[in-house]
């Protein structure tokens, strides 16, 4: 039985299978760069031009932006991965999926799968393991790969 396991957060992720008896195996480690910009950098110079009203009052415009970038970014990259991890389920290439990463973040990457990648989740954690070597993730969740 393969269990997949990914550790995520906005600007990086990694990705690794193990069996359960043995070391944890890289499969991927991805970054998304974009996350990790300042807003000013994220932002276009004029996302729209916001005019006066008859009565003075600023009005909105379609052009405007109405989600904070560093927001639109995780959520490009919580959606590559969840594609990632749904292409993986259709290919039957694990049995089983722990999600691990910060609680918002955790909560996009589930909106953001599919079909039997969401049936195959058995654990979500939220933390923030991105810095954690393999050995030491391997120790965080031993109880968890072991109890479900």
């Amino acid at each position: 039985m393969t269990t997949w396991i990914l550790v995520a957060n906005a600007s990086r992720a990694a990705l690794y299978a193990t069996d359960g008896r043995s070391e944890f195996e890289l499969l991927a480690a991805l970054s998304h760069p974009e996350s990790r910009l300042k807003s000013s950098e994220l932002s276009p110079t004029e996302p729209g031009h916001a005019g006066k009203s008859r009565g003075g009052s600023p009005r909105r415009t379609a052009l405007e932006n109405t989600t904070p970038p560093h927001e639109v970014e995780a959520e490009h990259f919580a959606g590559e991965l969840g594609e990632r991890i749904s292409d993986g389920a259709r290919r039957h290439a694990f049995d089983r999926l722990v999600l691990v990463a910060p609680p918002e973040f955790l909560g996009q990457l589930r909106q953001r799968l599919h079909g039997d990648a969401k049936k195959n989740v058995v654990a979500s954690i939220d933390k923030d393991y991105t810095l954690l070597e393999p050995k030491e993730l391997q120790d965080k969740l031993v109880d968890v790969l072991q109890s479900s």
